[in-house]
């Protein structure tokens, strides 16, 4: 098969509100086989080592939204750019507009050099984003808000209103699920997670075997 009549892999996509436990997911998809590429993973990326994404984004914020790393080299600092979109809407927006076309880009090469018959995208803001790319299926991951908070306050220690900058810039869980192809509960322990998650795995291998018969 040439080069240009490669088939290109089913392309699954993860989102969830933060804290909802897509990183868990997304190591679950790996222990199954399924290589995953994590969005957040990727602007990271992108802020530390992609310069054109660092100049859009120093000359639309400004000279404090960056730092020198341990080399000397320009880099965005995460902590104070945050703190920028997060209070602000419109400079979220803006910011949006600099990074999710270069993520899309980066998103797109991956999947295509894949060998896999499927593949994950851990996508956070999958449905806010309303980039071009195709999803062959879209699952989200849920969980109890309460538990959501907790794990945030614990993990990230956030406060309260914190918390609610971060889940008021994106849409409610409860839309997310109702616009996904499956739901994973995440409430629960990890045990009961990785259950669930191993037989959707399993169930969509069947169906794509089955479709390539």
């Amino acid at each position: 098969m040439s080069v240009s009549e490669k088939r290109l892999p089913f392309v699954l996509g993860i989102t969830g509100t933060i804290g909802s436990g897509k990183s868990l997911i997304g190591k679950c998809l790996v222990e199954c086989g399924i290589p995953i590429l994590d969005s957040d993973a990727v602007v990271h990326s992108l802020f530390r080592d992609d310069q054109e994404v660092i100049e859009q984004i120093s000359s639309t914020f400004g000279p404090t939204v960056v730092k020198k790393d341990e080399h000397g080299l320009t880099m965005v600092d995460r902590q104070t750019l945050g703190a920028i979109v997060f209070a602000n809407p419109d400079a979220r927006t803006k910011l949006e507009q600099i990074v999710h076309p270069a993520v899309h880009r980066y998103c797109t090469k991956w999947i295509e050099s894949q060998d896999e018959d499927v593949v994950a995208l851990l996508i956070p803001l999958l449905f806010e984003t309303a980039r071009p790319r195709k999803y062959d299926q879209v699952w989200s991951v849920t969980c109890d808000e309460k538990i959501l908070r907790e794990r945030l306050k614990a993990r990230n220690n956030f406060s309260e209103e914190e918390i609610d900058a971060r889940l008021n810039a994106q849409l409610p869980q409860s839309e997310k699920a109702s616009r996904a192809d499956h739901v994973i509960d995440n409430s629960g322990d990890i045990e009961s997670t990785r259950k669930k998650l191993i037989e959707l795995v399993q169930d969509l291998k069947k169906k794509i075997v089955a479709k390539r018969v």
